[in-house]
């Protein structure tokens, strides 16, 4: 005979607790496993774009093109970062301060990724017209 025992409810509040306490570990697995292979990388980049500059004949675009690679894996550490910050924000182990940001570098940095992007497009269609405001 199987007996089937009454599970206590839990509330909504030991609900969420969990659900919070079971995203932080996951943040800080994912974190934690992406992060490794990325240092990887990034520290095979400078060994290559090193090597790129003692080249004869390597083309700017070759070096600028394993340069945005390398910036491409720093910017995804840098995001592994902050959600590692958000988590602890989120769990007040951490507060939150106000800085000014210089809006121009930060708008910059957001484009950078894109410009291969857009340079390759201009080659494309030379009648393309990109407008900076």
């Amino acid at each position: 005979m199987i007996h089937i025992l009454p599970r206590p409810v839990a509330s909504s509040h030991d609900i969420l607790q969990q659900a919070m306490h079971m995203k932080g570990l996951l943040s800080r697995y994912f974190s934690h496993e992406m992060r490794n292979p990325l240092n990887t990388a990034s520290m095979g980049l400078d060994y290559v774009i090193k090597e790129l500059k003692e080249v004869p004949g390597v083309t700017d675009s070759l070096s600028e093109a394993v340069e945005d690679v390398k910036r491409a894996c720093s910017n995804t550490l840098e995001l592994l970062s902050e959600m590692l910050i958000y988590d602890k924000l989120e769990n007040g182990m951490m507060e939150l301060e106000k800085e000014n940001v210089p809006a121009y570098r930060f708008i910059e940095s957001c484009m950078k990724p894109f410009q291969m992007q857009v340079s390759t497009a201009r080659r494309a269609s030379p009648h393309l017209t990109l407008f900076r405001a």
